[in-house]
């Protein structure tokens, strides 16, 4: 780009080299203005865009990554309170089953010889009503030995899947302050840019920092920039997952629809089963047939029994022995011998009555439900999904703020004069060492032939000899506010 700044004087013989030399002077000022506005713009748009890149880097740890870090906080928590739940309802179990090989022998010992005990009573008399009383409930009593211990396998199976989810969010407990810090030094490098503008748009950039930026601080941020795309790919697929699981089916928006879909879709788990009916018990609020109903109906034959045998106890204590050795021609020892043994029986029984009774209160909807609905809806479907949707939303927007600073990075430069004493290139011949003066700066002038304008007139003077000379009428220099004697380049 070429420009020459001075006023055409008389003595020149070349009036149309004047005039066109004036016209290379008006478009020299344009092309300068123009040069200005756009280094101006490319200013203000880096800025506004790294000024982007940090807002957005705060709002993702304040409002993006901490409600989800909170919210693997929460699902962690729940999962070991799930894990603890689960394994009281294990020992329980194996504490039914201990009690349970107790009792059940007595019960049928007891109803062997309850059976023979007093064959001759009558029906209708109180030793005849509990003995058959007892005999009915002691042989209603079946053993439930088989749903027990499959109930005990549900709970040690969602008790290992509990540690595996443990497992995994241990595994990435690292991920929330290498992001941070990754956001932390993204913020760095932009606020660094940032005061490089400013120094530029100031006039006062050095040159050493502007090559700092350039072939140290530029590359690493095109890094950054680089992983800032990838988070945004990361937490769009998070997105879409945890939006399909917490969305249910178009019926029903539940996640509680998901994690039962996903049972049905697991061959280990199949329709029917026991583990599949506790965790769709639990998934579903509660609204289905209870995972313990066989045990509710057990605990009900237990209580029966103990009812009996108590009644049984309360009538051959009430009853005068010798009537009882009469009737049941049974002598004393025997009686004795009967009556301990089914108070015997009746304590193992109310000891599993306990213990039916434990793990009711262990498994009992209203004591696990809340936890499940903790981690799965308020963790993982609040907080969770949100966070994570923010996230993606603040990550694409910081990627393509980082990829605009790059595309502006001219930005940091400063926007400088020519040298006041250089000489524009010409072509040989073109114009003698007067023309070439004209296109040199007033100073230039001064330094290298010792006057402002060859033949000492002034510029107006000059002006107006040229109009009279020769007829033309020579435009004069419009300036602005803009540098006169100079072009801008970039340093």
């Amino acid at each position: 780009m070429t420009g020459f700044t001075g006023t055409v004087v008389t003595g020149l013989t070349d009036t149309p080299s004047m005039v066109a030399a004036y016209r290379d002077q008006e478009e020299w000022h344009d092309q300068l203005v123009t040069v200005e506005k756009r280094s101006r713009r490319i200013k203000i748009s880096f800025l506004i865009f790294a000024f982007t890149v940090v807002l957005c880097s705060v709002l993702l740890i304040v409002f993006g990554l901490w409600p989800v870090n909170s919210g693997l906080n929460n699902l962690q928590k729940g999962n070991k309170e799930m894990f603890t739940k689960f394994q009281d309802g294990i020992e329980e179990i194996e504490t039914f089953i201990n009690f349970s090989s107790e009792a059940i022998p007595k019960t049928d010992d007891l109803l062997v010889d309850i059976v023979q005990f007093c064959p001759s009573a009558s029906s209708s008399s109180n030793i005849g009503k509990a003995i058959v009383s007892l005999g009915s409930d002691l042989n209603a009593i079946t053993s439930i030995t088989t749903d027990i211990i499959s109930l005990k396998s549900g709970l040690k199976k969602m008790q290992e899947t509990t540690k595996k989810i443990d497992k995994t969010v241990d595994n990435f407990d690292w991920w929330m302050w290498v992001t941070v810090t990754f956001l932390i030094v993204y913020m760095i490098l932009s606020i660094t840019f940032i005061a490089g503008v400013v120094m530029a748009w100031k006039e006062r950039s050095e040159r050493g920092f502007n090559c700092v930026q350039s072939y140290i601080l530029l590359p690493l941020f095109t890094v950054f920039v680089f992983g800032s795309i990838l988070m945004s790919s990361i937490f769009s697929v998070l997105a879409v997952l945890d939006a399909d699981l917490c969305s249910g089916t178009e019926f029903t928006p539940s996640p509680d629809v998901t994690f039962v879909n996903l049972l049905n879709r697991n061959e280990e788990y199949q329709n029917g089963a026991l583990m599949y009916n506790t965790i769709s018990y639990y998934a579903q609020g509660c609204a289905i047939r209870s995972p313990t109903a066989f045990l509710a109906s057990f605990a009900s034959q237990v209580t029966d029994a103990i009812y009996s045998t108590q009644n049984f106890v309360d009538v051959i204590d009430s009853s005068v022995t010798s009537n009882i050795v009469r009737t049941c021609q049974q002598d004393a020892t025997n009686i004795s011998n009967i009556v301990n043994a089914a108070n015997n029986m009746k304590e193992s029984l109310e000891s599993l009555d306990l213990s039916i009774s434990t793990i009711f209160d262990v498994m009992n909807c209203e004591n696990i439900h809340p936890v499940y609905a903790e981690v799965v809806h308020e963790s993982i479907c609040t907080k969770g999904m949100n966070g994570i949707a923010l996230a993606m939303v603040l990550f694409t927007l910081l990627s393509l703020s980082g990829m605009s600073m790059v595309s502006l990075r001219s930005a940091w430069y400063e926007l400088e004069d020519f040298p006041e004493d250089l000489l524009f290139e010409y072509e040989e011949g073109d114009m003698d060492d007067e023309m070439v003066a004209y296109r040199m700066s007033p100073a230039a002038r001064q330094h290298t032939y010792g006057v402002s304008y060859p033949g000492g007139s002034t510029e107006t003077e000059r002006s107006s000899s040229d109009s009279e000379d020769y007829g033309v009428s020579v435009p004069q220099p419009h300036y602005s506010s803009h540098r006169q004697h100079s072009i801008g380049y970039m340093k």
